[in-house]
């Protein structure tokens, strides 16, 4: 099942062309409810390199902000939400288990939310469910493949990575992977290969990034 913002026939049109056309594909209008004025995970949010998806709100060294792809800021970046300055990058990280970046919150009008996530979630198995948000595909279901996958990502070599049956295109960078029916956060997502999905896990997140849901 994919959910999509606006789940009419030119939408589901272009998800086909662009990212897969697979008649077992279920759509549905996606029923997730972003407030005004607060970012909330899976929401868009401006790069200097384009767009990404905000993963989870978090704290770093008592600082507020939250979680995305490291490739999709480099430290010292401003972010931006609906064409507004919020913040900068604190810290990004590309390489080894973590591909992660933390933003910082500077326009205090702009507050961000964890939505339904319940917390963070360190133990992961093959086979458990999950489910990814992001701005493209708004919403995903599959089940994790491995908990260990290393993958080479545009010169970068990546380990203990987890991988997963989700759908995703370009965009979803950052947004968060979660357990389907705990809505506790195990990563966030950072691309595919060719019939994957791969992920952050949220420990490696903690540990190199020292970013904690909050």
């Amino acid at each position: 099942m994919v959910e999509l913002d606006k789940s009419n026939e030119m939408e589901i049109k272009e998800f086909k062309s662009e990212v897969v056309n697979f008649s077992g594909i279920v759509f549905k209008q996606c029923t997730r409810e972003f407030q005004n004025h607060s970012l909330s995970p899976g929401s868009s949010i401006g790069t200097p390199k384009g767009t990404a998806s905000m993963g989870y709100r978090a704290t770093r060294f008592n600082t507020d902000g939250f979680v995305t792809a490291g490739h999709a800021y480099n430290t010292g970046d401003p972010a931006y939400y609906n064409n507004t300055l919020i913040g900068s990058c604190d810290f990004s990280i590309q390489g080894g288990s973590v591909d992660a970046a933390f933003i910082s919150i500077t326009n205090f009008s702009i507050v961000p939310n964890n939505g339904n996530l319940t917390g963070e979630e360190y133990n992961i198995w093959a086979g458990d469910n999950v489910t990814k948000l992001g701005e493209t595909i708004a919403q995903s279901e599959g089940y994790i493949t491995s908990t260990n996958a290393n993958v080479n990502a545009d010169g970068i070599y990546y380990t203990d990575m987890g991988e997963a049956t989700y759908l995703s295109a370009f965009g979803d960078s950052g947004g968060p992977v979660y357990l389907t029916d705990s809505k506790k956060v195990i990563g966030i997502h950072k691309g595919s290969t060719a019939f994957t999905s791969i992920f952050v896990k949220v420990d490696n997140i903690a540990s190199k990034l020292n970013a904690h849901f909050n």
